[in-house]
């Protein structure tokens, strides 16, 4: 299936991942359209769950808000039923 995510989160994702990334199908301002199979999705929605605490601001550092917040626009974006054409 291909979902619309966020680039800051789905960049910083690939960068720390392994083959588990899914292909950009399609580019737009702030957001890639992203293929992805079963064990794509998992892990990128793991990942995504996994910085989706706003507490982490304090472990991290305030610079670092930006992301937890894609993080977040991440889970939700995967997490709502819709598939991009």
């Amino acid at each position: 299936m291909i979902y619309r995510v966020p680039k800051r989160f789905y960049l910083d994702h690939v960068l720390r991942s392994d083959e588990l990334v899914g292909v950009v199908v399609k580019e737009l301002s702030t957001k890639f359209d992203v293929e992805l199979d079963a064990d794509q999705f998992a892990e990128l929605l793991s990942d995504a769950n996994y910085y989706n605490d706003n507490e982490l601001i304090g472990e991290m550092g305030f610079e670092y808000a930006g992301l937890i917040s894609s993080a977040g626009a991440t889970v939700r974006a995967l997490t709502t039923i819709k598939e991009t054409t």
